[in-house]
């Protein structure tokens, strides 16, 4: 039948080319689609072949393909309460930014990700879940480390723009193979030891900050103590001295005291013996007033005009009698101690210098830190500082954006996508087989029909 299709074809253009010979070379070249259409039914075998051998090659390469997932978790800084229990540490200052930063660098660090996996069984073996088992003969450590640069990746900020973001959040990314659950568990498990692994270091850090500010309020504890010791030591020497100077000047006074009141009785006695001669010579014997005596011319005058300049009785109207005897007891008792007020106020003055009670307190101290303003002060901060502990759980170093989730398909290999494809190129190749058989007969045609 094909055979009688071509002859037919070949007399169609003999006749055209007889009838209309000025388009030869047009007609030469015009190509009839329903030839065309007729010799693909025909080769149909050769295209539903080429499709089915593609497909069987899908079905394959499916079959013997590893299943790739991938899964990721994003988070930003936190906000300024997050830090607010930190920052509070004295000599601690940290920005959210801060935090986030160095958050991811331990994400981004195989150290820390190997010391994750060393500290936590359960990440081993979601880590063995997530490998491909292609290099099962392979040791551990290597496909471990291998993994961690082929699989896991870090985004910072900036690194890819979302819309909408503001340009602080990070992305932590895995793809892996196998159970398509083992790597979003990884993935979170990893995040949340990195996250406690930094908080735990920052605790780590401002317990280390306070214990080296109490160390150093310590050290200037010890400072104050010492200082204040030696000038005690120098004030209850100065306060010695003191105390001999003023006691021998004490002394000094009270026996220039004592001398003077010696001095006022020696004067005492020459005023009594220089009246009792006066009351010898008036005749007074006994004490007596001047209207006694009775107005008398004369001397006597001089005596009411001395009484009246006075203002007050000579001691001559006491009598020669009262003068003596006042004269003979003064005498006899002028070598003896007398205590005037000034006398009695110096002797208690040397007694409380020979008994000095702030010495005495000074030495009978056992410390002299209660006395010390700025050594309280200290210690009073080193008390504060070491009752103000902060936990791991007081700081947040960052805020989940969202955590990683299963995936709902594999990435690779797309199974859709490759039978698509497998159909398509299993038509194209039917089709040029088609072409290839249609023309491989009519070479051998030609041939025969040459040679006969």
């Amino acid at each position: 039948r094909a055979v009688a299709c071509l002859d037919a074809f070949q007399q169609r253009v003999t006749w055209m080319n007889k009838e209309e010979p000025q388009h030869a070379s047009y007609q030469d070249d015009e190509i009839d689609l329903r030839d065309l259409a007729l010799m693909l039914i025909e080769g149909w075998y050769w295209i539903l072949g080429a499709i089915v051998a593609t497909l069987t090659a899908a079905l394959g390469y499916l079959a013997l393909s590893v299943s790739t997932y991938s899964t990721d978790l994003s988070f930003t800084p936190t906000a300024e309460d997050g830090l607010r229990a930190l920052d509070g540490m004295p000599g601690v200052d940290y920005s959210p930014a801060g935090v986030a930063a160095e958050l991811g660098q331990r994400l981004a660090s195989y150290e820390h990700f190997s010391r994750f996996m060393e500290e936590n069984e359960a990440g081993r073996e979601r880590l063995i879940d997530a490998m491909d088992d292609v290099d099962a003969a392979v040791d551990l450590s290597v496909r471990q480390r291998r993994f961690f640069f082929d699989n896991l990746s870090l985004a910072r900020p900036g690194d890819d723009a979302r819309p909408g973001d503001d340009g602080s959040r990070y992305g932590l990314a895995l793809s892996y193979s196998q159970s398509p659950g083992s790597g979003p568990a990884l993935l979170n498990g990893y995040y949340r030891w990195a996250e406690r692994d930094l908080a735990q270091t920052l605790a780590g850090r401002a317990e280390r900050a306070v214990d080296g500010i109490v160390a150093r309020n310590e050290s200037r504890m010890a400072a104050h103590l010492e200082a204040y010791d030696e000038e005690v030591a120098a004030n209850i020497t100065r306060l010695q001295e003191d105390d001999r100077i003023a006691l021998a000047e004490l002394r000094d006074q009270l026996e220039a005291e004592r001398q003077a009141v010696i001095d006022e009785r020696q004067e005492r006695v020459r005023l009594l013996a220089e009246a009792e001669r006066i009351a010898e010579r008036l005749g007074i014997e006994r004490p007596t007033t001047p209207r006694d005596l009775g107005r008398q011319g004369g001397d006597n005058d001089i005596v009411y005009a001395e009484i009246n300049a006075q203002g007050s009785l000579p001691l001559y109207f006491m009598g020669t009698q009262t003068l003596r005897a006042e004269r003979e007891v003064i005498e006899a008792d002028l070598g003896q101690q007398v205590k005037t007020a000034e006398i009695r106020e110096i002797e208690k003055r040397i007694r409380q210098r020979e008994q000095n009670r702030q010495i005495e307190a000074l030495e009978a101290r056992d410390e002299h830190s209660p006395f010390i303003e700025e050594y309280n002060a200290l210690r009073e901060e080193n008390t504060l500082l070491q009752a103000n502990l902060i936990q791991a759980d007081d700081i947040e170093v960052a805020e989940v954006i969202h955590w990683a989730y299963e995936p709902t398909s594999a990435d690779s290999p797309r199974h859709l996508l490759i039978l698509a494809l497998s159909l398509v190129l299993g038509g194209m190749l039917g089709v040029m087989m088609v072409f290839i058989a249609r023309f491989a007969g009519s070479l051998r045609r030609y041939r025969f029909q040459k040679n006969a």
